[in-house]
């Protein structure tokens, strides 16, 4: 009977995740700009950042983070959202892209603005609801004194006040453009800075656009670095501007192909491995491995099933599924401390999935050592994949309470 059970089980899994969807008319939807772009090579491209070399993929997601918070903007992807302010910065400016995390803020803001303007009642109860405003209302007068209000209670509210002014600086298109070092330098010391794009852009000849181009200086050859591949560089970047500003996305994958391509060739023996890259823009594509959670909680069942119902069958199918999870948590740790060049446990992100991998690591020992022939088999592992499980449930839901972005490890943490 049990058997029969499981099998309808799995036949039932395994239907529903691999049926088709059925529609009941077929629609023809065109694909949008973004649908055609193919940022990939942009997204592995490397980029220091505070001392560290990352990838642009995780560049421009940790500071979409202080944005948008956990919220997307309609969708997109971080690095699609970083590009489209910095190129295209006026289409943001009414758009609710700034999140506010602390309700009772949200809620004044709210009750303010309506009450001013009634007719904005509605986006009001989104922006309760979801957290995001647009600068424009944020520059509302009422709403500016609210905040300047807020500002001076420093135990509850002028903590948020601050998150909304660093939110408004980061998406700036000034500070989006600055914070592009690209551009490895000359010679072989591997803490020297880095160029930005900025510090390039203007070496070509070609037609200025209006917009962020026109507002930069023309720039000298950056010295130690070839004056030709610079030009080069620099004429590839408008070739992206200018698409993105036309919405060709033929152009901008091009560009996007050249850029990529040429960033080692300024200097091959600084620039850091493509394979890193590549694997750090996968990590933070896919939420930094935190849905592992689901085959914890996958596990605890059978554990369960086996502890009330002494069903062997099912606690070995739980300690196989629980082995499966363990394996994808510590393939995860791993990969972060790769990534990182440190041990992860520089942020509350790093020290909650790592101590959760600990007590997994060490009921698993137990397990297999004490209580494989007791009468509390199964137990140990049932409460290591509870408490896994939970963890990794927080830092896949929470992120603005559990900041997942690979920072500098402070000094104080490099004492035993």
């Amino acid at each position: 009977m049990t058997a029969r059970l499981l099998h309808l089980c799995v036949f039932l899994a395994v239907a529903f995740l691999c049926s088709p969807r059925v529609h009941s008319q077929a629609i023809e939807v065109p694909l949008t700009f973004e649908d055609q772009l193919d940022l990939s090579p942009l997204n592995n491209l490397a980029l220091q950042n505070q001392g560290r070399l990352k990838s642009f993929g995780s560049h421009a997601n940790s500071l979409m983070d202080v944005v948008s918070g956990p919220r997307g903007i309609n969708g997109q992807s971080a690095a699609y959202t970083y590009l489209d302010m910095l190129f295209r910065p006026n289409a943001y400016a009414d758009a609710d892209c700034i999140y506010v995390k602390n309700k009772l803020v949200r809620n004044a803001i709210s009750r303010v603005v309506v009450d001013v303007n009634p007719s904005l009642g509605g986006r009001m109860a989104s922006f309760s609801a979801t957290g995001l405003i647009s600068p424009e209302i944020l520059d509302r007068q009422e709403v500016q004194v609210l905040l300047e209000n807020f500002a001076t209670d420093l135990i509850r509210t002028a903590k948020q006040v601050d998150a909304i002014r660093s939110a408004r600086f980061v998406m700036s298109q000034q500070f989006l453009l600055s914070k592009l070092k690209v551009i490895p330098p000359a010679g072989d010391d591997e803490d020297a800075a880095w160029h930005s794009v900025e510090e390039v852009m203007l070496l070509d000849d070609g037609d200025i656009d209006p917009g962020i181009l026109a507002a930069m200086p023309l720039q000298t050859p950056i010295e130690g670095l070839d004056p030709e591949m610079q030009k080069t560089f620099a004429g590839q970047w408008r070739s992206l501007v200018n698409g993105w500003d036309r919405r060709d996305p033929v152009a901008v994958n091009a560009a996007v192909v050249a850029l990529g391509a040429m960033a080692p060739e300024f200097n091959s023996e600084l620039y850091p491995d493509q394979g890193r890259l590549a694997w750090e823009n996968w990590y933070f594509d896919k939420d930094q491995m935190t849905r592992v959670w689901l085959i914890y909680l996958l596990s605890i069942i059978f554990l369960l099933l086996a502890i009330v119902y002494r069903w062997k069958w099912a606690l070995w199918v739980g300690l196989a599924i629980f082995v499966v999870a363990f394996g994808f948590q510590t393939f995860s740790v791993g990969l972060r401390w790769w990534i990182s060049g440190r041990w992860p446990n520089s942020n509350m992100f790093e020290a909650v999935t790592t101590a959760s991998w600990f007590g997994v690591l060490l009921a698993f020992i137990v397990e297999l050592g004490w209580f494989r022939k007791t009468a509390f088999r199964g137990v140990i592992t049932l409460g290591a994949a509870t408490t896994a499980m939970v963890a990794l449930m927080v830092a896949n839901f929470l992120p603005v309470y559990l900041n997942p972005n690979i920072s500098n490890m402070m000094p104080v943490l490099h004492d035993v």
